[in-house]
């Protein structure tokens, strides 16, 4: 079944051809827009084995890889742009405290809310080859690299807990981020289709989204 599939796939992408030129989608001076979410949130994904092995109403959260991508065609294979991405993971608890106040003469009972959080965000120039141009597909390898935006806080409601911004071991380090990927977009108009991408380094993993053509 997986051995059809992959020739299923081959032929597909042979019938459409390379740079096909008569029919592109994609040419010199077209402009492209992806916008994506991306998989997975390897923060937060850490952050839920604290949830389930935790008594204290412990929560994972967190939300991205997400961005958008923009491209300029500078020639039929060739595209600049840049790459915005942002991220953020953490846990949140809460726990109860019992106090005995001094006024009143009696014992009060207070729950309390605590949450970190870690934000990154990137901003990246890219370049991207485009090695397969057709009325329906285009694919292409790229690169990127630029500036990475990092913030760890810590924040909570109890008055005896101050609320600061945490200081990690690597925020210490030059806020490069650079990226290597290859992806796809496939168009079903002239102008809309969707888009997947694999990368390392610079954002997620995997994503997907939707695309746009001007």
């Amino acid at each position: 079944m997986k051995k059809n599939c992959t020739l299923l796939v081959a032929t597909i992408l042979i019938s459409f051809g390379f740079n096909n030129k008569a029919a592109a989608q994609v040419e010199e001076g077209s402009i492209l827009i992806d916008t994506y979410y991306g998989f997975p949130n390897f923060g937060k994904n850490l952050w839920s084995i604290l949830e389930n092995d935790s008594t204290q109403n412990t929560k994972a959260t967190g939300i991205g890889p997400l961005g958008f991508r923009f491209e300029y065609m500078i020639a039929d294979n060739l595209g600049v742009g840049f790459d915005f991405n942002y991220l953020d993971n953490g846990f949140k608890y809460e726990e109860t405290f019992t106090s005995y106040n001094s006024t009143t003469m009696t014992y009060e009972t207070n729950t309390y809310e605590y949450q970190y959080k870690k934000t990154k965000m990137r901003f990246m120039a890219r370049l991207h080859y485009h090695f397969v141009v057709t009325d329906v597909v285009d694919a292409y390898v790229g690169f990127g690299a630029g500036y990475k935006h990092k913030i760890n806080k810590f924040e909570s409601n109890d008055p005896n807990a101050s609320e600061e911004t945490l200081e990690s071991l690597f925020n210490g380090a030059i806020p490069v981020s650079a990226r290597i990927c290859i992806g796809t977009r496939f168009f079903f108009t002239e102008n809309i289709g969707i888009n997947l991408e694999m990368g390392v380094g610079g954002g997620p993993l995997l994503s997907a989204g939707v695309s746009f053509k001007f």
